[in-house]
């Protein structure tokens, strides 16, 4: 199996990021759009996966926002989840979490940096388990990093 970006639009550094849950793989493109990010998703149906949603940052677009530069998948009795960073979102980081319903993917929360200083790179990677997350910024406490949860 080779999934590769729709288009191949050179710079969009597809595969940046990669994840997989069930019937579900996520596949950043952290440099799409001028690096602003897409995350392509895709549903195994049989034995081939097709793509099935492009996911962009639901605030906007945030020049530079790297969006799905970390992601995380996981299933719930719901339903796929992914949850993506987007380490330079105006310049400090956020994380979204999506989730898939009917009629397909939405954003159902964002996770902003606490201290919203710049460079804190907060989304930088990303965890998920279940309703547990996890969400590293490097960038904070002088660079020597931390965790949220």
């Amino acid at each position: 199996m080779s999934l590769r970006q729709p288009g191949g639009a050179p710079g969009g550094l597809f595969g940046t990021s990669v994840a997989i849950s069930g019937g579900t793989i996520a596949v950043g493109a952290a440099g799409a759009r001028h690096d602003n990010g897409l995350v392509y998703i895709y549903q195994r149906e049989g034995t081939r996966w097709k793509l099935s949603a492009v996911l962009t940052d639901p605030v906007g677009d945030i020049g530079g926002a790297e969006f799905g530069a970390a992601i995380a998948a996981s299933s719930t009795s719901s339903g796929p989840e992914v949850l993506i960073g987007a380490p330079r979102w105006r310049g400090y980081g956020s994380a979204f979490l999506f989730t898939r319903g009917s009629p397909g993917w939405r954003a159902k929360f964002q996770f902003a940096d606490p201290a919203r200083k710049p460079n804190d790179q907060f989304g930088y990677s990303v965890a998920l388990r279940g309703s547990t997350f996890l969400i590293g910024a490097p960038g904070t406490n002088g660079s020597s990093g931390q965790v949220y949860s």
